[in-house]
């Protein structure tokens, strides 16, 4: 047996989010709308050091063997108990095999380091590096990795940046429409601390939180002109400017979630959701990051373990 193509499989944050309205029942037309109840999203994207690693053994003929386990200290490890044919490694790579029409056989172990549910897109970066290690070692075409990313999830093609060797992290991306459009720019620089508690926000239930927090709001704007103006420039990052158009409807959605940004917010502030949640994020200095570290572990104690990290 061959030595294993290790592939790191990064998260990323949403560093700003802007939603959109729910798209009407109708079309202009009169017609159907096929994207009735939808979201038009526009959102900075950037991966993070924190990663999971992907370690893909060539095998010299048969199926293929798939295993998953948690890292040594790994944040918030919790039972890994989803059926192994809807994991998106699994996916991924039967998807490949259908493209190519032949077998890709190979030994797969993934090692979790992202917690499972908290926004970080932990599945759609291992399905990913999944399409990036048999392209390495199988010889796929890289331009159909793309087109076999989109059909697993919206967040896939972002981390198959085609530009970025296997092994580095996708640059950022705004990210716009329902996912399908994407306009990469260079690496956004800044020392990141996440707040990681053991509970998960469905996303579906923070939607519907949203399109109810809307029939509250009297009036309501897009704010795709501000994270277009965030993503465009050149100078540092403000934390003060970065939002999330899901933050209250996370927060709604996962009362315990509220409290914990409530007492993290009395460390550091602002606190910022990445995507639909759980995960906390802020950005700090380097030089002081270490004691913002120190004092969020002790306000929230084993409410959410606490994360150094950085953009990347």
């Amino acid at each position: 047996m061959s030595s294993p193509l290790i592939i790191p499989s990064f998260a990323k944050l949403n560093l700003v989010l802007a939603v959109s309205a729910p798209e009407p029942p109708a079309l202009p037309g009169g017609n159907a709308n096929p994207r009735a109840g939808w979201h038009r999203i526009c959102s900075l994207f950037s991966c993070i050091d924190l990663c999971d690693e992907l370690a893909l053994t060539p095998l010299p003929r048969g199926l293929s063997r798939f295993s998953i386990r948690w890292a040594d200290g790994a944040p918030v490890p919790s039972e890994i108990d989803w059926p192994i044919e809807e994991d998106l490694t699994f996916r991924a790579h039967a998807m490949a095999e259908a493209l190519v029409g032949r077998e890709l056989p190979v030994e797969v172990v993934l090692t979790k380091r992202i917690p499972v549910g908290g926004g970080m897109g932990g599945g759609s970066s291992n399905a990913a590096a999944m399409l990036r290690g048999l392209s390495e070692l199988f010889g796929l075409d890289p331009a159909s990795l793309p087109l076999i990313g989109a059909k697993l999830g919206s967040d896939v093609p972002f981390f198959l940046d085609a530009e970025a060797r296997v092994g580095e992290p996708a640059r950022p991306a705004l990210v716009e429409g329902f996912g399908e459009r994407m306009t990469r720019r260079t690496p956004i620089r800044s020392d990141i601390v996440l707040i990681c508690p053991p509970l998960a926000c469905p996303t579906p239930a923070v939607y519907r939180a949203f399109d109810r927090h809307l029939l509250e709001v009297r009036s309501f704007r897009f704010r795709e002109p501000e994270a277009r103006t965030i993503f465009e420039s050149s100078l540092p990052l403000r934390s003060q400017a970065l939002f999330n158009d899901l933050t209250e409807p996370a927060l709604a959605v996962a009362p315990a979630l509220r409290e914990i940004h409530a007492c993290a917010s009395k460390v550091i502030s602002p606190i910022h959701v990445t995507g639909s949640g759980s995960t906390l994020f802020a950005l700090v200095p380097e030089s002081g990051a270490s004691t913002i570290v120190d004092s969020l572990r002790a306000a929230l104690s084993s409410r959410a373990a606490i994360v150094h990290t950085a953009l990347r």
